[in-house]
């Protein structure tokens, strides 16, 4: 079983072909960006293993990068982990990645209502939850089929 750093490198390397691929296939430049987007989200701060309760790679990155927020990100995702069992539904492909989405999606779409900005549209939120999809599926294998 792969460690978090292995992980980050394991999405970092395999995310440029897919990020290259994706860029010169989707059907817009929004597409491109929100599925971009969305991969790098679920291979810094959204992976599989937010299920853990404990300082995981997530929560140091997420502190590292944003601080204070960072540390906002980390208790926001501790009742996800009480309630997911380690390498449960939160490594299901595509409900754990569904999962986590709704889990975030409900509380910023709030958020997004509450400071006026309106909600991103279903085509961009699809996007985003397939960039997570896609970081998602490699951690998984990873963790299936790794043993580095």
């Amino acid at each position: 079983m792969p460690s978090g750093t292995i992980h980050l490198k394991l999405n970092s390397i395999v995310g440029i072909p897919i990020l290259a691929g994706i860029g010169a296939f989707a059907p817009s430049n929004e597409m491109a960006l929100s599925i971009g987007s969305g991969y790098v989200i679920g291979s810094i701060l959204m992976t599989p293993d937010l299920d853990t309760n404990g300082a995981d790679l997530n929560e140091k990155n997420a502190v590292t990068i944003f601080g204070v927020f960072g540390n906002l990100w980390k208790w926001f995702w501790l009742p996800y982990a009480k309630i997911a069992n380690h390498r449960g539904l939160s490594h299901a492909p595509l409900v754990g990645s569904f999962l986590r989405a709704i889990y975030l999606g409900i509380p910023a779409g709030f958020l997004f209502l509450w400071q006026g900005w309106g909600l991103p549209s279903g085509e961009v939120l699809f996007a985003l939850w397939l960039g997570t999809e896609f970081a998602s599926l490699i951690h998984i294998i990873a963790d299936r089929y790794g043993s580095f």
